[in-house]
């Protein structure tokens, strides 16, 4: 099976391809939100990775949008909006829109109930976080 790596993009011609300020692109690679390697001190992207990934949110699987936060938080979407811009919900800008990644959001809330939440997670079709035992055989 021949695999197609096509050209290697640099972190400018990336945002260009995406159409994203170059720092959006930057805090983008460095979330692993997208894919990319650091080569020294600069990036590089795989542009057949960079299409496969915008391909993609057609439905995105990773991230919940605005919409569907405030529906799992029982809240409204300007509250969502509030949380985001006083950075207490981590969120992403993908073409135009604002999305909450569906872990990230589980982690947010983990931290603030101090508990796992097993159940949010597997509504959100993310594994289950193990239980710390306290046991000291």
């Amino acid at each position: 099976m021949k695999r197609e790596t096509g050209r290697v993009l640099t972190l400018r011609e990336a945002a260009q391809l995406l159409g994203l300020s170059v720092e959006t692109v930057r805090k983008y690679l460095q979330m692993g939100v997208l894919p990319g390697r650091r080569v020294g001190h600069e990036w590089r992207l795989s542009e057949v990775a960079l299409h496969e990934w915008l391909a993609q949110f057609d439905s995105p699987p990773d991230v919940l949008s605005v919409a569907q936060v405030a529906e799992l938080l029982e809240c409204s979407e300007n509250a969502v909006y509030h949380k985001i811009r006083r950075k207490e919900i981590p969120a992403i800008e993908i073409q135009g829109k604002l999305f909450i990644p569906r872990e990230q959001l589980v982690l947010w809330l983990e931290n603030r109930s101090g508990i796992a939440m097993n159940a949010m997670r597997r509504a959100l079709g993310l594994p289950p976080r193990e239980a710390q035992s306290n046991d000291t055989a």
